[in-house]
């Protein structure tokens, strides 16, 4: 899936970061990642701990998604984790794809 993103008001910081002050560009914010199932993201969240990798933004709801990004040094871009409920899971599939 391609995520295009125009964030505007309060709180897109985290998304506006990589963009220039003044004009306008393209680009490249993130990769994203299904974690499969409960046990696996509180698996993630623990090594991502350990290695010292700290959070940089995250939320979401039980009944819908959640997420978390952390900086992916090597690569340059964020990294986001997202555990996905069967609301969520249905609310996708409904999604058109090409």
């Amino acid at each position: 899936m391609i995520e295009l993103i125009e964030a505007n008001g309060p709180g897109v910081e985290f998304y506006n970061s990589r963009l220039p002050a003044s004009g306008w560009a393209i680009r490249h914010h993130h990769m994203g990642y299904v974690v499969p199932n409960a046990p696996a993201w509180a698996d993630l969240r623990e090594r991502q701990e350990k290695a010292g990798a700290r959070i940089l933004l995250e939320g979401g709801s039980d009944d819908f998604l959640r997420y978390c990004y952390y900086k992916g040094e090597a690569l340059g871009h964020y990294l986001e984790f997202f555990l996905i409920s069967d609301n969520g899971l249905r609310f996708f599939e409904q999604l058109p794809s090409y």
